[in-house]
C-alpha cells in the first residue's frame, strides 16, 4: 500500500483490517449490509485493498469516505473491530490521501478511456498529473507532503526524458486538438515552441502554416482518421502516419508477455 505502517495502526492499515475482516466473515458481511437503511443508498461490496496496486487504495478510500457512517456504525457495534476504529483524525487523513491519489487515478482513467492511447497523450497526461499534484492541499499531513514530493520527483525524471525525444513534441503538434497553441497555453518556453515548428517546416513546403491556422478540432476527433483524410497536406500526413500510431506505453505489450507464461 502507499502508506507504510510500522505500528500497524495507521489509517490505511486500520481500513485494510476492517475491510479484510468484513469480507472474510459472513456474519459481518450481512451486518455491514444491514447498516444501509437509507433507501436512496444501496449496500455494495467493499473494495479489496491490494498491496501492489495503488489504485485499489484509491478506490477503497473513495468508497469508505462515501460509506463512513455505515462503517463507523458497524465498527462501534462489533467488538472484533474495535481495535481498528477510525477516529476523526484518521478520516481526515484518508480525505487527504484521496486528494493525493486523485490526479493519478484521473490520468489512468483518461488513458484507459482512450480508443488508442498513443504517443500524443504522454506529455499532456504528465502535465495534468503534475499540475494537480502541485496544487493539492494536504493540510498539515507532512507524511503526504513527503509522498507528493517523491511522486513529483519521479514524474519529473521521466518527463525530462521527453525533451530529448522529438517524437513526443511532434505528436503534440500534429494532434488537431492540441497543436502549438496547447504548448503556449501550458506556458512552454518559446524556444521549445519554435523548435517544434521548425521540425515540421523543413519538408512540408508550407503545409504547417495552413494546418496551424485551421481551428482546432474537438475532443471526440479520431486523430488517426483525421490524418487519413488529410490528403491536402501530404508532407504532414506522411509524418503523422509514422508517429501518431506509436503506443504511448509499453504496458499492453508487457501484459501480453506476462500472460504468455500461462499458455
Amino acid at each position: 500500500m502507499v502508506e507504510s505502517m510500522e505500528s500497524g495502526q495507521g489509517p490505511m492499515e486500520k481500513l485494510y483490517r476492517i475491510i479484510f475482516r468484513i469480507q472474510h466473515t459472513t456474519q459481518l458481511c450481512e451486518k455491514y449490509a444491514a447498516q444501509f437503511t437509507n433507501p436512496l443508498k444501496h449496500s455494495r461490496e467493499l473494495v479489496t485493498l491490494v498491496e501492489t496496486r495503488w489504485r485499489s487504495d484509491y478506490d477503497a478510500i473513495v468508497q469508505a469516505l462515501a460509506d463512513r457512517i455505515e462503517i463507523n456504525k458497524l465498527v462501534t457495534k462489533e467488538k472484533a473491530l474495535w481495535k481498528w476504529k477510525l477516529t476523526d483524525v484518521d478520516w481526515e487523513y484518508l480525505k487527504h490521501m484521496k486528494v493525493l491519489l486523485m490526479p493519478l487515478a484521473f490520468a489512468l482513467k483518461k488513458v484507459q478511456a482512450a480508443k488508442i492511447p498513443t504517443l500524443y497523450m504522454v506529455v499532456p497526461v504528465f502535465n495534468l498529473v503534475m499540475d494537480r499534484l502541485e496544487d493539492a492541499d494536504f493540510g498539515r499531513e507532512q507524511c503526504l507532503e513527503d509522498t507528493r514530493s517523491i511522486i513529483l520527483s519521479k514524474l519529473w525524471t521521466y518527463y525530462g526524458k521527453t525533451d530529448y525525444l522529438r517524437l513526443y513534441m511532434l505528436s503534440v503538434v500534429l494532434h488537431p486538438l492540441l497543436k502549438l497553441r496547447w504548448m503556449a497555453e501550458e506556458n512552454w518556453e518559446q524556444e521549445l515552441i519554435g523548435q517544434a515548428r521548425e521540425l515540421l517546416q523543413g519538408n512540408t513546403q508550407g503545409e504547417i502554416e495552413q494546418y496551424l491556422e485551421e481551428p482546432r478540432r474537438g475532443k471526440d476527433q479520431d486523430v488517426l482518421e483525421y490524418w487519413r483524410s488529410r490528403n491536402d497536406l501530404p508532407g504532414l500526413q506522411q509524418i503523422a502516419r509514422m508517429i501518431m500510431g506509436v503506443p504511448g506505453s509499453s504496458a499492453e505489450s508487457e501484459r501480453i508477455f506476462s500472460a504468455s507464461k500461462e499458455v
